[in-house]
């Protein structure tokens, strides 16, 4: 907004003689504005030339040639000016010999008040001390020396408060500096020097007529050393995620008046007595800590845009609340601003406490974190709002190393609005105004360049190739056109004028919503990153378009510099070192994403080159955490959308206009397009082709002869039958690179009804048309990073999803060694695709084991939060009864998150079937509650208390898929589960998307809601108990399914076999083999003998044998099948198969094939078998014959061996 320059303007000096010029210096500041928007009783500032920084007095004129109220600090002159929307301003400072009387108007000055010096604004005074007595060299106490702060009032009314040190170091001298005398501000500096050299500054600045104080302060007494400020060496380190808690993850627990060590104590009670609150954050921990306007408990989560009340009643010593130095997270009693009064006394004032500047707020973590996996403990220098038994409300500041700004605003009663007025109070804008938007940090920003030309669209094409992107875009699904952020002018048939209409009104809102007093989502920084990777596509489209009106074009490109702009600033995003702490692990993508988008799009712009140039950075330190090496993403489905979704466009950004294509360059991506591919489940009947994004409602009758969609992995926070536009943006960015990928990924996004969406950039905009269509390679695969994906390839695909890792972190449940199964083409068994709503975190709502389930009759509470309620310290919860409880692993101290995940240990793939072993080792139990009817049972306060208990054991689940080799062969799973050392009572939960559940001895029976039914036979225990549960919820579209649990006193094997079929297939018949370590599984006309134990079993019947610890064998009149899923050895028909890693064995009366994938291996064979033909895929290979043992030894890979 600024044009500042300096004149040397000529004068003619004396009569006739030659005219001899005399430079008088003059600097003329012009300020425009570009956005429509007044910006009312602003301070701005200016470097002042040297010229006139040396003069004795200046003068300053405004257009009008009237005087101007001006100050001068530090090298800078001062305005306070009030800039109409789209007006102009613009000042004459000139030299003179002697200063002009004052100007009348209010001002703020400072002056001797006693012991302090008083700085008056004439709205608000401050009272700071001023005097302080010459200190021993020993030094005193900290408690020995007064505080900064010893009052504040408004206006000419009583002085409210005082402060103190509370610190372990000596105090070694104190001094006050009046650093501004006015008359736009006044300002006074406070210096504390401790012992060993150490300082704590107090600042304090007051502004002409305005009632809000800015403090800013900066502290190193390090009290022990236990603090230090992070460091890093590059924006890849800076961008890149880490695990991090907030200092006061105990807050729910013991609630302390402080957590650090030393602290400056502003006191607010004397003068005031403050007997309510008003605050506004995510959530209150309990009612009488926030209620909203009708009195209700205000817990619920994400509250940011209502107004919490509650009594301040001084019966505890506690922290109340504390206010946050940047955002409001979802953790309870966090606050965006805080205000007290004294309610029924109408005179006297309110006082509000909120952040400054967050760039400011620099934080340190601690040397020795609470746990060995926190990287960064955050919000450390955060403000506490304390209350205390000798009725004192308290701001205490920690002053152990780093700095803060905080703004204090005091303002009569009579200018809050009433209780439930959605408005945001003053204390809200003096965020906007002093914190995130001033003017004097918003002119410096360049709203107005030359353009380069043919520059846009430029972010997912070659740039200027706005026919190339009108033709992608034409060439994609009509719903995908009429996704509500696509920009007219790439539609068929957009015109200038709706592109104009659109982006002016689209990118308006935005820039207004920011800097009005509905602009909550300008301040948080989660929400500015999403506007910006939706508004800079926007953006570029607008300056795409041809013949727009100049005005229209300077608004639209004006908004869209100020989105950029704001993105790379650091009041929006503070540097990693400021240690906020970012939120879920892709919070901070989307900033990243936030800053490249607005980079490479903004071309010509003067901050180009440097985005530009840190953006590859943040590209790669995204990719690095959030992709694993075998290619798995770190989220749940849904949430690969809100990380790896952004970091797509990070990555075509690049590669059309940053010279670096990770398409080419990164192998994980190309593995990651893979991984997205195996994660969609089969055709789903709940969403035919053409059918509502969300899938039928539940109940809807369905069309048998529809053709159905696939979906995402209902997994963690998913939504049932949910999409996802990242396999066309894969394709896309491999166009040209891996055009097979490319070609099979856009063949699954098909097969997905080409998702119209696009998490945040519409998918016609991403979309890949042009590379041929190619078949995927869909078959069964082990992500470390995630689980495996387990499938039979036939027509009425049979699709096993099972989930245990220690990478993948983000948006996940109790679900480790779950699974959800597609058995036959239909949808059989799931995990809950309810996202939130209800979030069925709990280990009972998915298809594995838990322990120590406590049900039965409802007990009545004892009182909300008291003694024997299960909530007592935990996050206000509404409830009457107590609720039911089981346990899950967990991580307990000395423990990373990761530590309570699981592994998958080992893993076969073969035509014939697939094996799996996962292990978690547990050491802690967390107790979660639940509910006869619904899921939600405690509040979303992720800084809540968990009730845990020790433990020291382990778990291990296998599970066996035996496999068809025709559509109607059987299909089956063993799924057995192995305790190492007590534990509490397990439960293994098997849920069924079925109409009914028939429990009948060790069997149950389960009638499929989609054509295809499912038989259960315990093996395992011998006795089991057997009970059914059932739950549904209509959210997304609704669910019902109905659960099977089998439970056991003891931590005994389970070992169940999950057989589906179609009620037209014959029904098997189950026997215990080998003490419950097999199954025999018999049909008519096919026997099978199905193994799965940690143990080596030995089995013969008749002419067949198993020695091993997973596998089976299929008997049918003509052939018979034996497969080893690991090392072991089969018979059939007199031929022994000895094996040391997965193996299958067929054998058809003619020829032997046996195939192999995995590691190199050696085959022997002996008994009967032949060999006068010995062909490795195909071709003859080398064996060796010894006492009729035949020993071939098979490289590592996917193999078959036939011999004739």
């Amino acid at each position: 907004m600024r044009v500042c320059r300096l004149l040397a303007m000529l004068i003619l000096v004396g009569g006739l003689t030659m005219a001899q010029p005399i430079p008088v210096p003059t600097q003329i500041v012009q300020l425009k504005e570009y956005l429509g928007h007044a910006w009312m009783e602003e301070l701005v500032s200016y470097p002042l030339g040297t010229d006139l920084e040396k003069a004795p007095a200046l003068k300053v004129t405004d257009a009008a040639g009237k005087a101007v109220p001006f100050q001068v600090h530090q090298g800078r002159i001062y305005f306070l000016v009030t800039l109409p929307a789209d007006g102009e301003l613009t000042y004459t400072i000139q030299p003179q010999a002697n200063a002009s009387p004052p100007i009348e108007g209010a001002r703020a000055l400072p002056e001797i008040d006693g012991d302090a010096v008083m700085l008056d604004s004439g709205a608000i005074a401050l009272r700071v001390q001023a005097l302080f007595p010459r200190y021993p060299a020993a030094g005193v106490s900290a408690s020995e020396v007064p505080g900064p702060l010893q009052g504040v009032r408004l206006g000419t009314g009583p002085w409210i408060g005082k402060s103190w040190l509370d610190a372990p170091l000596k105090v070694i001298a104190a001094k006050t500096t009046v650093t501004a005398h006015g008359p736009l501000f006044a300002e006074a500096m406070v210096d504390y020097t401790f012992e060993g050299g150490k300082h704590y500054t107090f600042t304090a600045r007051v502004i002409a007529r305005q009632s809000t104080a800015i403090i800013d302060e900066t502290m190193d007494l390090n009290p022990g050393g236990a603090y230090k400020l992070l460091t890093y060496k590059d924006d890849v380190e800076r961008s890149t995620w880490e695990w991090w808690a907030q200092d006061d993850t105990d807050h729910l627990g013991v609630e302390t008046r402080r957590g650090h060590p030393a602290n400056a104590v502003f006191s607010f009670y004397d003068g005031l007595e403050p007997n309510q609150c008003r605050w506004r954050g995510s959530q209150a921990s309990q009612p009488r800590k926030g209620v909203d306007a009708q009195g209700k408990p205000w817990t619920a989560w994400g509250n940011y845009e209502t107004e919490a009340y509650a009594p301040l009643t001084y019966e505890l010593n506690e922290e109340f609340n504390r206010l946050t130095g940047w955002w409001v997270n979802s953790f309870a009693d966090y606050s965006q601003y805080f205000a007290i009064l004294r309610e029924g006394d109408a005179a006297k004032p309110v006082i509000s406490f909120t952040t400054g500047r967050p760039s400011r707020n620099i934080n340190p973590t601690l040397v020795t974190p609470p746990q060995p996996w926190v990287k960064m403990v955050t919000a450390t220098n955060d403000l506490r709002i304390c209350t205390t038994t000798q009725k004192d409300l308290q701001v205490v500041a920690p002053i152990c190393l780093g700095s803060r700004e905080w703004l204090l605003t005091i303002e009569p009663q009579a200018a809050l609005h009433p209780k439930g007025d959605p408005r945001m109070p003053a204390a809200f804008m003096t965020i906007l105004k002093y914190g995130r938007y001033p003017l004097d940090k918003i002119k410096d920003w360049a709203f107005d360049w030359p353009e380069p030309k043919d520059a846009w669209p430029r972010l997912f094409c070659l740039a200027g190739d706005l026919v190339g992107m009108q033709a992608r875009v034409g060439a994609a699904s009509k719903p995908m056109q009429d996704h509500w952020m696509m920009s007219p002018i790439y539609k068929p048939g957009g015109t200038t004028e709706q592109e104009a209409k659109f982006a002016i009104e689209t990118l308006g809102r935005v820039v207004k919503s920011s800097l009005g007093d509905d602009g909550f989502s300008g301040v948080n920084w989660f929400r500015i990153s999403l506007d910006t990777i939706r508004m800079i596509p926007v953006w570029e489209a607008a300056m795409a378009t041809p013949d727009l009106d100049p005005k229209t074009r300077a608004r639209i490109k004006a908004y869209g510099a100020f989105i950029a702009h704001r993105i790379w600033d650091e009041d929006y995003w503070p540097e990693k070192e400021a240690n906020l702490g970012w939120g879920s692990i892709n919070m901070g993508t989307l900033a990243c994403t936030g800053r490249v988008m607005a980079a490479m799009g903004m071309a010509g712009h003067p901050r180009f080159a440097a985005w530009t140039a840190r953006s590859k950075a943040y590209l790669e330190g995204n990719l690095r955490p959030l992709i694993s090496e075998d290619g798995a993403g770190i989220s749940c489905p849904s949430y690969l959308g809100a990380s790896l979704e952004p970091i797509l466009y990070m990555a075509l950004a690049l590669k059309y206009g940053g010279d670096f294509d990770a398409f080419k360059d990164d192998p994980r991506l190309r593995k990651y397009g893979q991984f997205m591919i195996d994660i969609l489940t089969p055709p789903d009947p709940r969403s035919p082709m053409g059918g509502p994004a969300e899938g039928l409602p539940m109940g809807a009758k369905l069309d048998p002869n529809a053709k159905n969609r696939v979906n995402m992995w209902p997994l963690g926070h998913t939504s049932r039958t949910q999409t996802t536009g990242i396999l066309d943006i894969l394709a896309l960015g491999y166009a040209g690179v891996n055009n097979p990928l490319a070609g099979a990924l856009r063949t699954m996004s098909a097969r997905m009804d080409n998702p119209a969406g696009g998490a945040f950039v519409p998918a016609a905009m991403l979309c890949n048309r042009a590379t041929p269509p190619a078949e995927p390679d869909l078959r069964s695969r082990w992500y470390p990073g995630y689980g495996a994906i387990l499938r039979d390839g036939r027509p009425r695909e049979t699709w096993f999803a099972y989930r245990q890792t220690k990478y993948a972190v983000d948006h996940f449940q109790y679900d480790q060694g779950a699974f959800s199964l597609f058995a036959k083409g239909a949808p059989l068994m799931l995990d809950w695709g309810s996202m939130y709503s209800p979030s069925t975190d709990q280990v009972v709502y998915h298809n594995r084991v838990g322990w120590d389930f406590q049900e039965g009759p409802l007990k009545p509470c004892p009182g909300n939060g008291k003694d024997g309620c299960f909530y007592k310290g935990m996050t206000y919860f509404e409830h009457t009864h107590e609720p039911w409880t089981s346990k899950a692993e967990f991580f307990g101290p000395g423990m990373a998150p990761q530590d309570a995940f699981g592994t998958i240990q080992r893993y076969a793939s073969l035509p014939a079937g697939d094996y799996l072993q996962g292990r978690s080792e547990i050491q802690t139990l967390s107790i979660e509650p639940h509910l006869p009817d619904t899921a939600a049972a405690k509040k979303g306060d992720p800084n809540q208390l968990v009730h845990t208990t020790p433990a020291n054991f382990a778990w291990e689940r296998r599970v066996l898929f035996a496999k068809t080799l025709g559509e109607a062969g059987p299909v089956y799973f063993l799924i057995r589960d192995d305790f190492q050392d007590a534990c509490p009572p397990p439960t293994a939960s098997f849920w069924v998307m079925a109409t009914d559940l028939k429990l009948e001895g060790n069997r149950a029976r389960a009638t499929g809601q989609f054509g295809v039914d499912m038989e259960f036979y315990i093996a395992q225990p011998v006795k089991p108990v057997l009970s059914a549960w059932q739950f549904e919820h209509k959210n997304w579209g609704g669910e019902r399914q109905l659960c099977l649990r089998v439970s056991q006193p003891d931590g005994k094997p389970f070992l169940t076999v999950l057989y589906p079929r179609r009620p037209d297939e014959p029904m098997p018949t189950f026997t215990s083999l080998a003490d419950g370590d097999g199954v025999k599984v018999a049909l008519p006309g096919i026997t099978d003998y199905a193994f799965l134990t940690p143990r080596t079993v030995n089995y013969r019947a008749g002419n067949i044998a198993f020695t091993g610890t997973a596998g089976y064998l299929r008997v049918t009149p003509n052939s018979a099948i034996a497969m080893l899923s690991d090392a072991g050895s089969v018979m059939l028909n007199g031929t022994i198969l000895r094996s040391g890693a997965a193996a299958s064995l067929a054998h058809d009366g003619k020829r032997l094939t046996v195939q192999t994938n995995g590691p190199t291996q050696t085959l022997t064979f002996s008994g009967r078998y032949p060999h006068r033909k010995i062909r490795l895929d195909g071709k003859p290979v080398r064996s060796t014959l010894r006492k009729g043992i035949l020993t071939i030894v098979i490289p590592a890979g996917e193999h078959t061996l036939i011999l004739e």
